[in-house]
Parts: structure tokens; sequence; C-alpha cells
């Protein structure tokens, strides 16, 4: 016991280092994780004004509209009301008037929501953020440990998932997204405690916590992708418990999802009457699976994570909106022990998450099976943006890998890592070929350019509507730049399993 302490210690401490480190321009410059430079951009009256030092404009990256147009004015608004002695049931500033309590994303109730009480605003709101990582990474841990992973397989598993892909994109685009989904470990750590029959009343009591921060963190759609792999899970390990823990382990659980939801009642009843008095629940939203569900193609950035460029870099040239939200990278070593686990015979609770992964992955693509929730009117997540299901996928995947990092020393395990990474390597060099032959083609424009100036013979014209019409995929020529890390990646993990 006294070892499985030590371990924890030392995980939260990483973590902590490790968040402070990626977050250090607000640790030694104070530069908040909060983007501001926003407002003198985009809105009246600052973008009118000339700032000093800034002649081209205020330098910006086209993310976190949501945080600063909505969710730290909420934080603002509610601490002021509490403050002085007034629950913030009514919002004056929004629209002519707003319920403000009963609005689900203004998480009035969220209880680590006290900082704004403790610090200025500005730092509550970043130390926050800075949370993010660390719990994520904790209770990542703890989730895995208590499948039976080494204490090195429940790490990378952890560390892969605190700092997946999805989770950095939105740790600063929409703060209330990623602390509703942050819960999720945990609640299943806690039912595997309850199912253990060791630690029952922790599992409870635990599992009470996690649902209700989940649903008092303020974004319904996550919480809804929390207890319906709470469900899932369950249900799984009541199939696979003996007879004789059955019935006080499921009672143990039912209690405690009914504890959690009766814990954060002081939120969902009024945002319940909130959401059937308003048209969110009868409006047409085709428009969203229309958008939101990335096409196939998109499978590519599993591998190169910025192929189509970064939005945050005004460098990206795909046709899909909200870039952001639709991440699937989640490291190439992570990716290939995930892949591995696909490659050999598993047992049944590796088998229940590959099942997992495949299915919550394919929810988010266009894909026929991916409209159930709209062609069924499920509540809620018919009218909410389906890709933001990839973060299901994504913990998939890392426990994936976690379970690969202790079977990589089976039997036959190297031929398979090889024949993986072969795979990997045959898309990289597809894709490479691909730029290299869209850079010929820049440079041929450019060359064609200048021997067609002062010319007006057909041809010349001909070649100038071709490349006006095919432009915009010239531009695919910055990835050429970007494939360079995940081939150097690719090089390190074929000399790492070799």
């Amino acid at each position: 016991m006294k070892r499985i302490k030590n371990a924890q210690v030392f995980v939260v401490i990483f973590f902590i280092f490790l968040t402070l480190f990626t977050f250090r321009s607000y640790i030694w410059k104070h530069q908040l994780p909060l983007p501001f430079n926003l407002l003198a951009v985009l809105y009246s009256p600052w973008k009118y004004q000339t700032w000093p030092g800034y002649p081209l404009g205020v330098q910006n990256k086209p993310l976190g509209f949501d945080n600063l147009k909505l969710f730290y004015p909420y934080r603002k608004f509610t601490t002021a009301e509490f403050k002085q002695g007034r629950i913030p049931l009514w919002n004056p500033y929004v629209f002519s008037g707003n319920v403000h309590a009963a609005t689900y994303q203004s998480a009035v109730w969220y209880p680590l929501n006290i900082l704004y009480f403790i610090l200025p605003q500005a730092d509550a709101w970043s130390v926050l953020i800075l949370l993010q990582p660390i719990l994520v990474g904790w209770f990542t841990y703890l989730f895995l440990r208590s499948l039976g992973q080494s204490k090195a397989a429940g790490f990378l598993g952890a560390v892969g998932f605190a700092f997946s892909g999805w989770m950095i994109a939105l740790w600063e685009e929409a703060l209330v997204l990623v602390h509703s989904v942050l819960w999720l470990p945990l609640a299943l750590f806690a039912s595997n405690l309850i199912w253990e029959g060791k630690h029952q009343k922790q599992g409870f009591l635990l599992l009470a916590i996690a649902l209700s921060f989940s649903i008092l963190a303020g974004f319904l759609q996550m919480s809804i992708y929390v207890f319906a792999t709470v469900f899932f899970w369950n249900i799984y390990r009541y199939r696979a418990a003996n007879t004789q823990n059955r019935t006080r382990a499921t009672g143990a659980v039912v209690m405690g999802v009914i504890a959690g939801i009766l814990a954060s009642a002081i939120q969902w009843v009024g945002a319940f009457e909130a959401y059937l008095l308003s048209s969110r629940g009868v409006v047409n939203a085709k428009f969203l699976f229309d958008q939101f569900l990335s096409p196939v193609a998109h499978l590519i950035t599993f591998i190169v994570p910025d192929f189509w460029g970064n939005p945050g870099s005004y460098n990206y040239f795909s046709s899909l909106v909200y870039i952001q939200e639709r991440v699937v990278y989640i490291g190439i070593f992570i990716f290939i022990f995930a892949i591995f686990m696909y490659c050999i015979r598993t047992s049944r609770d590796i088998n229940f998450w590959k099942i997992f992964t495949a299915a919550t992955l394919s929810l988010g693509f266009a894909l026929p099976t991916s409209w159930i929730w709209y062609a069924f009117h499920v509540p809620i997540l018919s009218v909410a943006q389906p890709a933001r299901i990839f973060v299901l996928s994504t913990f998939g995947v890392c426990i994936l890998a976690g379970y690969g990092i202790d079977a990589m020393n089976r039997e036959g395990s190297r031929r398979i890592f090889s024949r993986i990474i072969l795979s990997i390597g045959i898309v990289i060099g597809f894709l490479w070929t691909y730029v290299i032959c869209i850079w010929f083609l820049v440079h041929i424009k450019s060359f064609l350019s200048d021997w067609c100036l002062g010319q007006s013979t057909r041809l010349c014209g001909d070649i100038g509507n071709f490349y006006d019409q095919k432009w915009p995929y010239l531009t695919a020529t910055v990835s050429l730049r970007n494939l360079l890390l995940p081939t150097v990646f690719l090089i390190i993990a074929w000399g790492s399993f070799h």
C-alpha cells in the first residue's frame, strides 16, 4: 500500500511540474491563458483603435472565442453577485436579460469555482486551466492501475490522455468542456473499487462526487458522455462479476449514480426547465451533422496532426470548421501501442475497450451510423456538435496503449510492431509524394507566370484559369514542413522497437 501511495505522489508531482512547464508563460511572465487580444482585433469599439507597437494590427490566434465571450464574463457576474449576497438567478447583461443560474454553462454551483473567491479572477481562471492536465493525469493513472496495468503502462496512458491533442486544443478553447469530462476516469476508478469489493464505501463516495462534479462543471454534452461510459462499463463489470458479488456491487453503483444526480440537482433542475422553454430542443440541427462530422480523410491527422495546416497559425486550408474540436492526435508512440492491441488476441476487458474506442471514433466521422443521435432525436446530442465524441475515442486509445506497454514482450510482438510501423511509413511516404508533387506545381506556376508575362496567347489564359481554380489545393505546400516531425518520430519509433 505504501508503494502504491508513493507512486501516486510521484505521478501527481510529475503532472504538476509538466503543467507548470507547459504554462510557464503564465508562471514567469503572467501572460494569461485567455485571448483578450481578440477584443482588440474583432470587437467594437477596440477593433477601430490603433494600438502602439502594433502597426500591422494586434497579433492573435483565432481560438478561444467562447471563453472570451461567455465563460469568463459568466464567472465575473457570478462572483460579483455572490459577494453582494445574491444568488445570480438573472443576468441583465445578456440580451435584454436572461436566466443565469439556470443557464447550464454558467456553472454557478461548480465546487472548484470557489477559487474565484480566493484569488483575483484572472488568476483563479488560470489556476482552473492548470488544474485540467493535473487532475486528468492523476485520475487516469488511478483508473489504469485499477485495471491491473503496470506502473509504467498506467503512467504512459495517463500522460497520453492528459496531454492528448484533444485536451491541449480544448484547455483554453472552452473551459467548461474539459472540466465536465475530466471526472470520467475518476468515476470509472470508483466503479472498479466497488466491483472489487474491498473499498465499496470509498467507491460509492468517489462515484457520487465525480458524477455530480461533471454535471456541475457546466457542459451537459460532456456529462452525457461521462454517464454513458460509466453505464456501459458497469454493465460489462456486472456481466463479468461472479454471482455472489453482483447484488451488493450493483446496489452500490446505482446508489452512487443516484447520489451524484441528486447532489447536482441544484444545477440541472433549473437548467432542465430552461431547456424545455427554449427553442434548442425543437430547432433543426441537421447543419451541425453536415458540417461537423469529419471526413474519413481526417484520419490522416492520427499520424500528421497539422497535415492540413493549423488554424492558430492562419495556414489551415481544409474546408473543415472548428478543427480544434476534431483533434484525434495522441502521439505516434501511443498510437502504435493502441494499434498493436488490435493485432493480437486479448482478454474480455481489453476487448471492451477495443470496441468502445472503435465505436466512439466512428461516431465522429461522416458515416451512416454517425447520424444516430439526429435520426432518433436524442435530447441534447441531436443538437450538439457530434465530433466532440473524439474525447472518448482518445480516452480509449490511451487505455489500449497502456495495455500495449504490458503486452509488448509477448512472442511475435516485434514482428507485429514492425508491420505497424511499416504501414504508417507507407502512409507518410504517400503524403510526402503528394506534397512534393504539389510543391513542383507551385514552382511550375511561378515559372509559367513569368513566361506568360506580357503574352496574350490562349495557352496562357488556360494556364491562368487552371491555377486560379486549383490554387486552394496548392496551399498544401505547408504540409512539407508539417511532415518533418512526424517522420522523425516514426524513425525514432522504428529504432525503439528494433
